[in-house]
């Protein structure tokens, strides 16, 4: 049986308005501002379901450290890579928790690495390790042909 929880709603947050939509791209579907969004901006809060099963695996889930995965719920779990990306993941953790990550200790966000304008689909660079890269579509111009953390290149 998997383990799985969802990520504690905030009350504060329930009725915040998310700017983005869902849209149609190269690839399938992707993520796209509708409004500007300056560098540093939180985007959003990447919500979804935490999940403690050692062997699970999907294509949209990431690692929250400490044998926990997110699979996140729409509209962000459809964002997706290029290699100059213009968005990051980041977490804020609460220090008064004592085992990390929990539903309630962990919150992950979406962050504008850049200015990104109204209409603009929002992308991240997926770092996947090498046995795991697949052929690259982002048409970047710095495009590394594959994604896969730079390191591994």
């Amino acid at each position: 049986m998997t383990a799985q929880q969802p990520l504690a709603d905030d009350e504060s947050n329930r009725d915040e308005k998310v700017h983005v939509r869902v849209g149609h791209t190269l690839v399938g579907k992707g993520v796209f501002a509708t409004r500007r969004f300056p560098e540093c901006a939180v985007i959003g809060e990447i919500k979804g379901e935490l999940i403690t099963e050692p062997k699970y695996s999907s294509d949209y889930c990431f690692d929250m450290e400490n044998g926990c995965q997110l699979e996140p719920a729409p509209p962000f779990r459809y964002v997706n890579h290029c290699c100059d990306p213009n968005c990051e993941f980041d977490w804020l953790d609460d220090e008064q928790e004592k085992s990390l990550p929990t539903p309630n200790s962990r919150r992950v966000f979406l962050i504008a690495l850049r200015d990104i304008e109204d209409h603009e689909e929002l992308t991240i660079d997926y770092n996947w390790p090498i046995e795991e890269a697949i052929q690259c579509q982002c048409q970047s111009p710095l495009c590394r042909g594959w994604i896969v953390t730079i390191d591994e290149l």
